[in-house]
């Protein structure tokens, strides 16, 4: 028995359009997922860290060249985590060459932006204060999710200290 589906070209037509189209929406769903933005130029970079709802100054602070180390210490492992935390991973780009960027907030802190670019790709970055001991967090938290989260601290710090004392 022989069994044959006859489709006429309006079918094919749309079941190639609906192919396309669940092509395109899986593609936009991985594009959102993925942390890998463009950091090519200056204006890319600036562009994602304004999207992440950062004021910053426009121009780089600071750039520098590193080296990924192929095997990370516990140091490393810890600032991997804090990636992790923000959806990135340095772990592929163990013993890769990359650019660190550093663009201070435009608050009047002394807090910066850093993005890590390695093949003009963002895989990293942090927010951080600048001073010797001061508190670094994920990318992924906005200024006003960093300023709760200080004044948290802070209370805590007050609470703590006057109970010792």
């Amino acid at each position: 028995m022989k069994f044959f589906v006859i489709l006429s070209k309006r079918t094919i037509a749309s079941l190639l359009l609906i192919t396309v189209a669940a092509f395109a929406v899986v593609s936009r769903i991985s594009a959102i997922n993925s942390c890998e933005k463009n950091g090519d130029t200056n204006a890319a970079r600036v562009e994602y860290i304004k999207e992440l709802g950062y004021n910053i100054n426009e121009t780089a602070s600071e750039k520098k060249s590193i080296v990924i180390p192929s095997e990370f210490s516990d140091v490393y492992k810890r600032y991997n985590e804090l990636q992790q935390s923000a959806g990135f991973d340095l772990l592929p780009y163990r013993g890769k060459a990359a650019e660190v960027y550093k663009y201070p907030l435009a608050d009047g802190s002394d807090r910066s932006v850093t993005l890590i670019v390695c093949k003009d790709k963002i895989i990293g970055g942090d927010v951080c204060e600048n001073a010797v001991n001061g508190k670094m967090l994920p990318l992924r938290l906005t200024d006003s999710d960093y300023l709760r989260q200080a004044k948290t601290e802070n209370k805590e710090n007050r609470n703590a200290e006057s109970e010792a004392g």
